[in-house]
This record gives structure tokens, C-alpha cells and sequence, in this order.
């Protein structure tokens, strides 16, 4: 359920884009971003959902928009009593940025990931290291804002990923 609303506000974001601009990301330019999960699904949260990814821009289409392509990591850690929980996925993103003519510091982008998640289970209880297992490829969409502060840094907000919502900076390579 989740991710068919996910990708609707993907398809949405993509088709609104037709009349913005993709001024701050520009084919051959890459970003780096760093960013904490504020909002998790998850109940017991000991460490909040960390990321970084990376996305380096491939195509630039002008006032159409720009794809970007990278890799991203993401961590958290969660627990209840004597059971704990690591999550440590990483893989593949792809991107869509464009901007707002009328707020150039303002960039919006959508993308979808593909990754591997490791889960590690550290418990008292050995008949729940097997229940926990759920290591494994998986896939998800995103949706996202960066302002940019001047021409290297910005803050980013993003709904998607291990964090329902996260925020974090974000620095032009």
C-alpha cells in the first residue's frame, strides 16, 4: 500500500515537472547527501535511519529536467529488551531533478532505488535469529526538496527510503 502511494507521487512529481527547469544539477555535476531519519515506521528505534548517497548527473535536459544516477547507503538500529536489531542496506539510485524557474535554489527530485538489505539479530532467544532474518534485495521510490544556501550546500527534506521522512545537507561536488 505504501509503495503504490510511493510511486503515485513519483509518477505525479515526474509529469508536474514539465514546466520547471533543471538549473542546479547539470550533466556531469554530482551531489553528496547526508541525512537522519526524523519520522521511521519502525517502533523501538535505538539509532534513527542514517543515509548517504551519492548521484552524479547523466543526462541534463535542460528546462525538462535532469537523471541522475548513484549509490546509497543506509543505517539504523533498533531494539526491545534483549533483542536488537541492525539494518544495513546499500545499492543503486536513479533520479529525477528539476527546479522551480522562479526559485533557483529550490530542487525538487523524485527517483527509485534498488539495494540489499542485511538485517542482524543479536538476542538471547535463538529461535527468533531465523524469525529475523529478512536479509534480502529490495526496492523502494522517493520524493524530495533541497534548497541550496550558496553554490556547494544546501538542506534536504525526503519522504521514502529506510525513514519515512528524513532530512539532512547536501553538497555539490
Amino acid at each position: 500500500m505504501l509503495m503504490r502511494r510511493l510511486i503515485t507521487i513519483l509518477a505525479i512529481a515526474t509529469i508536474a515537472s514539465v514546466s520547471m527547469s533543471a538549473q542546479n544539477f547539470t550533466e556531469g555535476s554530482s551531489q553528496f547527501k547526508a541525512q537522519v531519519g526524523l519520522l521511521s515506521s519502525y517502533s523501538y528505534v535505538k539509532i534513527p535511519p542514517v543515509s548517504v548517497s551519492y548521484d552524479y548527473c547523466v543526462v541534463d535536459f535542460g528546462d525538462a529536467g535532469s537523471i541522475g544516477v548513484g549509490g546509497i547507503l543506509d543505517f539504523m538500529s533498533e531494539g526491545y529488551n534483549s533483542i536488537s536489531v541492525t539494518d544495513l542496506a546499500f545499492g543503486a539510485i536513479g533520479t529525477y531533478h528539476f527546479t522551480i524557474p522562479s526559485v533557483q535554489e529550490l530542487e525538487l527530485y523524485s527517483g527509485l532505488m534498488i539495494y540489499y538489505n542485511t538485517v542482524m539479530v543479536n538476542t538471547e532467544y535463538s529461535f527468533l535469529d531465523y524469525a529475523f532474518n529478512t536479509s534480502g534485495f529490495g526496492y523502494g521510490a522517493f520524493i524530495g526538496a533541497q534548497y541550496f544556501f550558496n553554490d556547494k550546500m544546501g538542506a534536504s527534506l525526503q519522504f521514502g527510503g529506510m525513514a519515512t521522512m528524513s532530512a539532512g545537507i547536501v553538497f555539490k561536488l
